[in-house]
């Protein structure tokens, strides 16, 4: 994709030190940062500096704050990682007349990550059941009040274990 910053292969975890992951909703969307930290025995770990929920204006207003807050004009994070939005069959009906408003969040998330070169990243919904079984079984504690701030925590943990396992 364009603007990509990040290598493939083992290696590119190395150029990783800030992850920004968003469960992105019409009304209501979960916010996760990450950044990568070495410690004392050479090996990059995780850390989450900050879980929360915002509407969707909430957090675009709040993308340059915490771009700042990382020494950046621009986004300030390596990758962006997003919930993909797929419309299944059976709720098909329920959004009928609907502007999708999760859709445009995605997109604006995206055009945002281009212009400024943070990788985007979109994941299934489905990662989030096996992440927490992974989570749990490294000892990881889960993160975030309320159920978006703890997908978009999810959506960041499965992007840094894929990427720590070179996938």
């Amino acid at each position: 994709m364009a603007g990509e910053r990040v290598t493939t292969g083992t290696e590119r975890w190395r150029q990783v030190q800030s992850i920004i992951a968003v469960d992105p909703g019409s009304t209501h969307c979960g916010v996760a940062i990450f950044a990568v930290v070495m410690g004392g025995d050479g090996v990059a770990r995780l850390e989450c500096r900050l879980t929360t929920e915002h509407t969707p204006e909430g957090m675009f207003d709040s993308l340059g704050v915490w771009g700042a807050a990382h020494g950046n004009s621009k986004l300030g994070f390596d990758v962006m990682v997003v919930e993909k939005f797929v419309l299944y069959p059976e709720k098909a009906a329920s959004l009928s007349w609907s502007t999708l408003g999760t859709v445009e969040v995605i997109g604006v998330l995206r055009e945002r990550c281009r212009q400024d070169g943070t990788a985007f990243v979109l994941q299934p919904a489905s990662i989030k059941k096996a992440t927490e079984g992974q989570l749990k079984a490294r000892g990881i504690e889960m993160q975030g009040k309320g159920p978006h701030a703890r997908d978009a925590f999810l959506h960041g943990q499965h992007y840094w274990l894929r990427v720590k396992a070179g996938v």
